[in-house]
């Protein structure tokens, strides 16, 4: 019996791909089948492949490089994050009280505002939004607002009460509590002391999470990511 011919589902001509492979480091054209690769090469030997029902996509010249991978990559995190407050484009501790502000317009009093991603080394202040000035823009509203490296977090007294965290509250093992002069808590929280706001946040539902986590896959994807090691933090 002759074996039957397998033919890709689409063609990818006409580009510029980078391959990886040192024996055959740039190609015109991809053969792909069921969203695996077939082979790579010339446009004519990759077109002599196809039948009349494989897609043709016309590169024009465009660059392909192979899928990335990240190997440190705090998804779960970031997925959820981009449901909250984004704060990585704030320019400065004003933008990022004004949006905060901003949030508590939006919530009903006694809701949780999140919020991720700012850093204060790329303002020109340098100051971090601390208990005192997040107490001024949202006092009737827990606030958690976790830098970009997600090794400390901002919060307001609201927060800090429900955590119950005040001037007696020991550091936790490999966490920091930031007092003031006189003993009492600043608002910010390093390393693992943040697990004790974490743990009186709301836990998100499993659709939420699920939301979160395939809307972040397609931003990924459109990125060029097609792999991750998600990290999680420590709790």
């Amino acid at each position: 019996m002759t074996p039957k011919a397998i033919f890709p589902d689409l063609l990818l001509q006409n580009g510029i791909i980078h391959t990886m492979d040192t024996h055959l480091p740039q190609a015109q054209a991809i053969a792909v089948r069921t969203g695996r690769i077939m082979a790579v090469g010339g446009n004519e030997e990759i077109s002599d492949l196809a039948d009349p029902s494989t897609q043709k996509i016309d590169l024009k010249g465009r660059l392909v490089l192979p899928g990335m991978m990240d190997s440190h990559f705090h998804f779960y995190d970031w997925a959820m994050g981009r449901k909250q407050l984004e704060l990585a484009g704030e320019a400065s501790l004003d933008h990022l009280l004004e949006k905060v502000a901003g949030s508590t317009r939006e919530k009903p009093a006694g809701s949780w505002i999140l919020g991720q991603g700012w850093n204060e080394s790329d303002w020109p202040e340098h100051i971090m939004p601390d208990r005192a000035r997040l107490d001024r823009v949202a006092p009737n509203h827990p606030v958690a607002l976790w830098r970009c490296d997600l090794h400390l977090v901002a919060v307001n007294s609201m927060a800090l009460n429900l955590a119950g965290i005040d001037k007696n509250t020991q550091n936790p093992q490999d966490g920091i509590i930031e007092k003031d002069a006189s003993g009492e808590p600043t608002g910010i929280l390093r390393e693992l002391a943040p697990n004790l706001i974490k743990a009186v946040i709301p836990d998100p539902g499993n659709q939420e999470i699920v939301s979160a986590m395939q809307d972040g896959i397609s931003h990924l994807h459109s990125l060029g990511l097609t792999g991750i090691h998600d990290v999680r933090l420590m709790r």
